[in-house]
């Protein structure tokens, strides 16, 4: 009561039985030589400071009884503007003069508010904050039950928890940050009288959002490490834009480079055979917030591999890499760059589409260096590299173009002065790229360097990629 200020208004009742009476001239020893005194609370209301927030709980109702042999809660009942309490249970000495308690309870709230942390365990706190769980909308539980020892001799309890949370609009981070889910998590907690916590949460979705992804029937296993503040996530599955995409991620104490109390993570995700035109349409609205006129479906699927680490909560030391490959269907629709790469490689105009692209590319900070990315039609091959910025996606990319269908000696020799000449640019997002024509890029930068003119941190990049691309391609034995 000290603790946490508790206060408010009830009515009691206070029974007392007397000693049993001695028989014979044999004493009474024992409890039987003890009055037995019983107290009923029914409380009508309840005000509790706890963690720095103040809730008041109205029109309660139950009982509290309490005796020297335990005590019970029987179907206590309380509601705030924020939040609905039920509490069922009690508390019995364990034969050595510590005490131990039972209860079952369940709640609703608007959503995981202030006032809903101040009422909850201390143990399913932890595990919500390792996870970095927060929920927008309604959150509830239905017979979760919290269980207690403690010993005569010890300044700690055993405590374990196990309970069944739903909730709406929750975000937290399994492996990647999950957003806009709706489903529930099963907790199960167990903290010894020394040594770390451990406790697993099985988290499941019917939708959800990570990375700008759709998500549906998602599971996520999340588990302690072991280590303070570790988090293992051994389990990631869901359906995606008619696809699957699975993986792993853990979360560990860092070191002391890193600054105290800092945490690092790792995470992989696969994607496999999901729908390109809908996982487009996903990463655009999420990062512009505006919806536009869904994309077609033209069979294009995207397969690939994503694999991030860094520190939590610092977006700047993100180091990852990111392999993809999308086939099936036109993956770009640019007919007019189509016709003029056409044109460039001594093709006549067919129209077609792009149906073969690939993309490697290494995460620094909020940046993206594409490393080598290919886009194949039946007559042309584009071949670039460049740039991109995250989560925004802004691109400038750099590409360069081949012909399938080569024309001896002639292909060639166009190929050589063409690209003196002319590179396709790339910017915009991903969402809504822009194609244009950059003409003398060669002959520009030379006079630059000439005249003295320094080139932008943006042009070295691009450099340094241009040039590790050419390498790569010739370690592929491509032209």
């Amino acid at each position: 009561y000290l603790e946490h200020g508790v206060r408010g208004g009830f009515d009691a009742e206070v029974s007392m039985t007397a000693p049993r009476p001695a028989i014979g001239n044999v004493p009474n020893e024992g409890v039987a030589r003890i009055a037995f005194v019983e107290t009923t609370i029914e409380p009508k209301w309840a005000e509790l400071t706890r963690l720095g927030t103040t809730v008041t709980l109205t029109e309660m109702t139950g009982r509290l009884i309490a005796s020297k042999q335990n005590a019970r809660l029987e179907n206590i009942t309380g509601r705030s503007d924020r939040v609905r309490v039920a509490l069922t249970g009690g508390a019995t000495p364990d034969g050595s003069g510590g005490t131990v308690a039972d209860v079952l309870f369940d709640f609703d709230a608007v959503s995981l508010n202030q006032e809903v942390r101040a009422v909850l365990p201390v143990e399913v706190l932890a595990v919500l904050d390792a996870s970095e769980v927060e929920v927008s909308g309604a959150v509830g539980a239905r017979g979760a039950r919290l269980r207690t020892h403690k010993p005569v001799d010890s300044e700690t309890a055993r405590v374990s928890f196990s309970g069944l949370l739903t909730f709406e609009d929750a975000a937290l981070t399994a492996g990647a940050r999950v957003e806009r889910a709706y489903g529930s998590l099963q907790i199960d907690f167990d903290k010894p009288l020394v040594g770390v916590p451990e406790y697993e949460m099985e988290i499941l979705a019917e939708s959800a959002s990570v990375l700008g992804l759709p998500m549906e029937h998602a599971r996520a296993v999340v588990r302690s490490s072991g280590e303070p503040r570790g988090v293992l996530v051994p389990v990631i599955f869901a359906e995606s834009c008619d696809g699957v995409v699975s993986g792993t991620a853990s979360v560990h104490p860092a070191g002391a480079w890193a600054g105290q109390d800092q945490r690092s993570y790792e995470s992989l995700l696969t994607f496999s055979g999901l729908r390109l035109n809908e996982a487009i349409d996903g990463f655009a609205s999420a990062r512009s917030g505006v919806s536009r006129e869904p994309r077609p479906d033209t069979g294009a699927r995207l397969v690939g591999e994503l694999s991030l680490g860094g520190l939590v909560g610092r977006d700047e030391t993100r180091r990852g890499r990111l392999d993809l490959r999308i086939a099936g269907g036109d993956v770009i629709e640019v007919p007019g760059a189509i016709r003029l790469l056409e044109a460039s490689n001594l093709q006549m105009p067919a129209g077609e589409g792009i149906d073969f692209a690939s993309v490697e590319a290494v995460f620094d900070g909020g940046q993206i260096a594409v490393e080598g990315m290919s886009l194949i039609s039946p007559s042309v091959q584009l071949l670039g590299y460049g740039t991109a910025t995250w989560p925004e996606l802004e691109l400038d990319l750099r590409l360069r173009s081949r012909a399938t269908r080569r024309i001896p000696v002639l292909s060639e020799l166009f190929e050589s002065i063409r690209d003196e000449f002319v590179t396709i640019a790339v910017t915009g997002t991903a969402g809504e790229p822009r194609v244009s024509v950059q003409s003398l890029p060669e002959t520009r930068r030379v006079i630059g360097r000439v005249l003295g003119f320094d080139e932008s941190a943006s042009d070295r990049r691009l450099s340094d990629l241009e040039a590790r691309a050419e390498k790569q391609r010739r370690l592929r034995g491509e032209r």
